[in-house]
């Protein structure tokens, strides 16, 4: 017999390799979903919280802006319009305060909770003058369309007289 020793003996004396490539483990099936899923509830959170701030900031603004302490239904639904991602899920309008719920892709959602000073006059009880007038004007009169500046129905029937159109109605 020969010194050399078989290719079978040799065979049986390298540890088998296993393949790796292409090779994934069951931890990697569960938990890559898992992470994918996660990522992207964290972005569209990032997502929902920029839109909501921005729209916080357009509200208050056109809050201030109001001639009134409170804002319609219309006009809170023309300020959600321009997001295409946000929805009105709730509007109440109480006597001292505004409800309004708003929710993103309907997966997250904001309310606020707008509330009046209900000492101050209510929009009832408010007349119009504008800049470079001397009468006095009810909401909605076709002579407030370049401005409107809002006084306490007493001390404009006090200061001012009423305009030709306001006072056939």
């Amino acid at each position: 017999m020969s010194s050399k020793p078989s290719s079978i003996s040799k065979a049986r004396q390298r540890p088998l390799k296993h393949p790796t490539r292409g090779s994934i483990s069951i931890e990697g099936i569960l938990v890559f979903p898992v992470f994918l899923m996660l990522m992207l509830v964290i972005l569209y959170g990032i997502l929902a919280q920029v839109h909501f701030d921005h729209f916080e900031e357009i509200l208050t603004r056109a809050l201030f802006d109001s001639t009134t302490q409170s804002l319609s239904f219309r006009e809170v639904t023309s300020l959600v319009r321009p997001y295409e991602a946000l929805a009105i899920c709730e509007f109440e309008l109480s006597r001292d305060a505004m409800t309004l719920c708003v929710s993103f892709k309907s997966i997250f959602r904001r309310r606020w909770v707008v509330h009046y000073d209900t000492r101050l006059p209510s929009f009832e009880s408010l007349l119009y003058v504008t800049d470079t007038g001397s009468k006095f004007h009810r909401f909605g009169c076709r002579h407030l369309n370049q401005s409107m500046i809002p006084l306490p129905a007493s001390e404009a029937l006090v200061n001012f007289s009423p305009c030709g159109v306001c006072s056939l109605n």
